[in-house]
């Protein structure tokens, strides 16, 4: 996670409430890395919790969080079938009405908070809107609206996915960042003037690091070395 931020370099990272220690770690990680080598390289976004939708429950055991090692979630590549097969088996109850109640009805309350979060709207909103369904047609309104909302990401996911593939199937998102290159030449330079200072001069080093990272190696031999 600490990873994806320092390499996109996030403004804003809006997560759940069980990644608030990630957050702590990787603010620790850049203000270590930063004060090493005496320079604000990573940038260290802001992180916000969600209000509301911090923290979406499993489907068929909504006493638990939605997770992936017990096949409880929602995936964001899951075709309209699959996602239909999942929202028909979620857990509910037998009063057959919809409102939020975390401990009556804490299958529908999740339910309801998904679908309150996809279509921008608060819990009562949501609940005035649904309060004539039952559960079989909320269930299906649910299905078209994350089918809906997931297809656009997955549109965009197919398209990126097909140019890679014609570029060869491989990509280096850190090759398309621009704090890359910095970090790069800052970590390469310091370990050049430690390993070959009495041999290289600074222009060298420069020219060796340009050239790496330009898409040349310069670290065959080393092992031999070594």
């Amino acid at each position: 996670m600490a990873a994806d931020i320092f390499l996109y370099e996030a403004d804003l990272v809006i997560v759940g409430q069980d990644q608030k220690q990630h957050l702590e770690l990787t603010t620790t990680l850049a203000q270590k890395f930063n004060n090493f080598y005496e320079k604000k390289l990573l940038k260290v976004p802001q992180f916000t919790i969600p209000r509301f939708g911090a923290k979406i429950m499993g489907l068929k055991n909504p006493q638990k969080k939605m997770s992936k090692s017990e096949n409880d979630y929602i995936s964001l590549l899951d075709k309209p079938e699959v996602i239909t097969k999942k929202i028909k088996e979620a857990e509910t109850d037998s009063e057959n009405k919809i409102y939020y109640d975390l401990e009556k009805k804490p299958g529908i309350s999740n339910l309801l908070t998904i679908y309150a979060l996809l279509n921008n709207q608060e819990i009562k909103e949501a609940e005035t809107d649904l309060q004539n369904l039952n559960y079989h047609q909320f269930k299906l309104k649910i299905i078209d609206l994350l089918n809906e909302k997931l297809g656009v990401i997955q549109e965009g996911y197919h398209y990126y996915l097909s140019k890679i593939e014609k570029m060869g199937g491989t990509f280096y998102p850190c090759d398309y960042t621009i704090n890359s290159k910095p970090i790069k030449r800052l970590i390469i330079s310091n370990h050049y003037k430690k390993k070959h200072a009495k041999y290289m001069n600074d222009k060298l080093i420069i020219k060796f690091i340009e050239d790496y990272l330009d898409g040349q190696s310069f670290y065959e031999g080393e092992k031999d070395e070594e």
